[in-house]
């Protein structure tokens, strides 16, 4: 039997997608990224970028690209921290409930930031876009970066650049839905983890956890 506080922790990520509208891969991908998980795992689904056709690569997500992380993976690497690298459990959930906790507030908070910032980019770029040497250099550098991914020569060209200019310009319309999303991904996060933080719940985790580990009670 592996630690409660670590079933406790998957049971509310699914909660919380459920409750928040978010996949579960986009927490779990977070939390494997910070625990250095990403190490020691594949990602699953991943799109072989060599099958599909340059025209199309443009238009894969960063899901399809990378991959994710499933919730039984980050489950088993968390076991394994615990287990294997004999890492406190609440120590590790408390952590990453935390961690996550962080996100989502900075994430909430620093949305008007980010709309500012997506306009001083799509202002910028209009900037090159009227001057036929910036443009020229940006439009080459662009297609350079194109060709590492894999794409052919000419493949990010002016239409390509107005592109990118019109989809920075969508990015800096403040949404109240895009606020509202933010503010509910936190606050679900908060309710469903509320539970776990409960001190009574923390230390009968803590002592479980060490009569498994350390077998106290042999």
């Amino acid at each position: 039997m592996m630690g409660m506080l670590i079933d406790q922790l998957c049971e509310a990520t699914a909660e919380w997608s459920k409750r928040s509208g978010r996949e579960v891969n986009s927490l779990t991908w977070h939390v494997m990224m910070v625990t250095g998980g990403f190490g020691h795992y594949d990602t699953v689904d991943k799109v072989d970028i060599a099958t599909v056709p340059p025209e199309q690569r443009a238009k894969l997500t960063g899901r399809q690209e990378g991959g994710y992380y499933t919730l039984a993976q980050m489950k088993n690497w968390l076991e394994r921290m615990n287990d294997q690298m004999m890492m406190a459990e609440d120590f590790i959930v408390v952590s990453i409930i935390r961690e996550i906790e962080r996100t989502y507030e900075r994430e909430s908070e620093t949305y008007a930031k980010q709309i500012g910032m997506m306009r001083q980019v799509a202002e910028g770029l209009k900037g090159k876009m009227v001057d036929p040497s910036q443009r020229a250099a940006f439009i080459r550098k662009m297609d350079e970066a194109s060709q590492q991914d894999g794409s052919p020569p000419d493949s990010f060209d002016e239409s390509e650049m107005q592109n990118l200019i019109t989809s920075f310009e969508h990015s800096s319309i403040p949404s109240l839905n895009d606020q509202k999303e933010r503010q509910v991904a936190l606050d679900s996060w908060r309710a469903v983890t509320a539970p776990i933080l409960d001190l009574d719940n923390l230390e009968k985790a803590r002592k479980e956890d060490l009569t498994r580990r350390f077998r106290l009670d042999q």
